[in-house]
């Protein structure tokens, strides 16, 4: 492993010599000097080409998907799978026999991921999905509920028969897509939780309009996830 290590670490520095040193070529020919001109400060021990197919040989590529892209569309879509995935519009849920197909979603940022909220038309489980984490490990399916209070939200709250916890609360970012209605770009947001398992989820998008889901918690393992179309 250690060994391993050491040849990606120098094959690593080997391209990046062979790179800056085509790229030196480049800005010579456009300026006119002779190639392998020096300025005075190059390092003299540079790396041939035979060297560098050697180390190449010893172990498999280094991909950058930075630097190995096409176009911004390309690094865009390599860089997403470089994250969790989570959920998406046009992803479909398998769940209890049923179908729930994720039509349009609120995603909520705070310095980092906060929920993703879906709508899923039509099924008789949920009238939305909400992903409560970046990976989408833990999710909700939710219907509305109009037993939240006005007003400033407590820390515990008796509904439906169970009694939840606030477990995160504060301001967030808002990113809508798909069939859902933009409520504007920022809301506040708190969820809650309870022994029993039921979450709470609600998005103040203003002080008239209060958005509150309730439903039950499933984990990853009580579904599965089938990528929408648009997803490689």
């Amino acid at each position: 492993m250690i060994v391993e290590i050491a040849i990606g670490a120098a094959v690593g520095a080997a391209i990046a010599v062979y790179r800056s040193r085509q790229i030196r070529s480049a800005k010579e020919a456009a300026a006119g000097l002779p190639a392998g001109a020096k300025d005075g400060n190059e390092d003299s021990n540079g790396v041939t080409e035979e060297e560098l197919e050697a180390l190449r040989k010893k172990t498999p590529p280094i991909v950058n998907p930075m630097t190995d892209a096409d176009d911004d569309e390309e690094v865009a879509a390599k860089m997403r799978k470089t994250k969790p995935r989570g959920l998406r519009v046009g992803d479909v849920l398998l769940y209890a026999n049923s179908e729930l197909w994720l039509a349009g979603g609120y995603e909520l940022w705070e310095d980092g991921f906060v929920a993703r909220i879906f709508s899923t038309p039509g099924n008789p489980h949920a009238d939305y999905v909400v992903q409560l984490d970046s990976d989408a490990s833990a999710i909700g399916l939710c219907k509305v509920t109009d037993e939240v209070p006005s007003g400033s939200l407590p820390v515990e709250l008796p509904l439906h028969g169970e009694r939840v916890r606030v477990e995160r609360r504060g301001s967030c970012s808002v990113l809508t897509e798909g069939d859902l209605k933009s409520q504007g770009e920022s809301a506040k947001f708190a969820r809650f939780a309870s022994a029993g398992g039921p979450v709470l989820f609600v998005t103040d998008f203003s002080e008239e309009n209060r958005f509150a889901l309730f439903g039950e918690k499933l984990g990853a393992a009580m579904f599965e996830v089938l990528p929408g179309d648009d997803d490689e």
